[in-house]
């Protein structure tokens, strides 16, 4: 078992060094040396992260750690965003025949900073990512985002290059992007090829009101290609006014 605990020197920090810099990070770890596995019990303490878990060396590299960051702010700002808030997750990550295996489940809260995100966002909103990567090529088995006004899911891969994604997203709230707008829509579609000529299927429903005029289905569908510098294709919308 050993204790670390370091600061972090000027000539090696660069933005995230400076915020870590403020105060020692403590690493406290429990290596197994004679298991062949190489098992490792620890935890990493730091006013503005922490994070406890296990891990293994031998015969391919596998963690499962708990990560706390409790002011979201610091990080935020490095962005040039202000957002107020925090996060934790729990996460399994694994390498093994060159494929990274990673499990995300996890928690986010805005409280404050930027709009429209803490209205989006809001307390305790739900996060869960499956992915694993292999080379240049990704696929994404599972997003899922469940906030106060928005949610959002998505499932589908990169390889070689070429983008091959479903999407579904929710909008419980349209005065939060809106606010001469009222009603909840949601959408769906795809969206695949090259980072520079993709194409685009949307289908978009749901129910939306406007001052002086009562609520009413919509609906939009659209279908585009050569997304994002050459977008060509069609969009089609229905809705009803005052229930005709």
């Amino acid at each position: 078992r050993f204790v670390f605990e370091t600061t972090i020197a000027p000539a090696v920090r660069d933005q995230v060094a400076d915020l870590l810099a403020a105060a020692p990070v403590l690493l406290d770890a429990d290596v197994r040396l004679d298991d062949p596995a190489r098992p490792v019990a620890f935890a990493l303490s730091h006013p503005m992260l922490t994070a406890k878990g296990t891990a293994q060396a031998g015969g391919g590299v596998s963690v499962a750690a708990d990560l706390a960051v409790p002011d979201l702010q610091p990080f935020a700002a490095l962005g040039g965003v202000d957002l107020r808030g925090r996060t934790a997750a729990h996460v399994l990550a694994s390498v093994a025949g060159g494929v990274t295996r990673i499990e995300l489940d996890g928690s986010v809260s805005v409280t404050g900073g930027l709009a429209p995100v803490p209205a989006l966002v809001g307390q305790d909103a739900t996060l869960g990512v499956s992915a694993q990567v292999a080379g240049a090529d990704l696929t994404l088995s599972r997003l899922a985002f469940a906030g106060k006004a928005l949610t959002l899911s998505a499932h589908g891969s990169s390889r070689a290059g070429v983008l091959d994604a479903d999407y579904k997203v929710a909008l419980s709230n349209l005065a939060i992007l809106a606010p001469t707008l009222s009603g909840a829509v949601q959408a769906e579609g795809h969206v695949g090829g090259k980072p520079d000529a993709l194409s685009l299927t949307t289908t978009l429903h749901g129910d939306v009101g406007a001052p002086n005029l009562p609520r009413g289905p919509v609906r939009l569908r659209a279908a585009l290609d050569g997304l994002p510098g050459a977008p060509s294709g069609h969009i089609e919308a229905a809705g009803q006014l005052l229930g005709a």
